[in-house]
């Protein structure tokens, strides 16, 4: 056990995103009376070769409003912080055939 996460590792907690929540979605967690904007995994690295780690990594932008996203087709477009949950989780699927427009 390592305790601890590396970027250059590729698992999606370090590297990438999922639709779980909405972008740039406030996510807190009170530590001590400070909140903070978190993620969530289901463990730490090294804890365990056979169980799956389940993340929800928040999409998050210095960008006021919006993440800028890249789609599967090469195309990048701006994503609203207030899309649809439901719309937002179809794009983060393959072959949902869910047409994309503007968001």
């Amino acid at each position: 056990m390592n305790g601890h996460t590396e970027w250059v590792e590729g698992d999606v907690r370090e590297t990438g995103v999922t639709t779980t929540f909405t972008p740039n979605a406030l996510v807190p967690f009170n530590a001590g009376g400070t909140i903070h904007d978190v993620d969530f995994t289901s463990m730490r690295d090294g804890e365990s070769i056979t169980l799956p780690t389940y993340a929800a990594i928040t999409a998050r932008s210095y960008h006021p409003g919006v993440v800028n996203t890249l789609l599967m087709d090469g195309s990048v477009r701006n994503v609203g912080s207030t899309i649809v949950l439901n719309v937002w989780r179809a794009l983060g699927t393959r072959d949902g055939g869910e047409p994309v427009g503007e968001y």
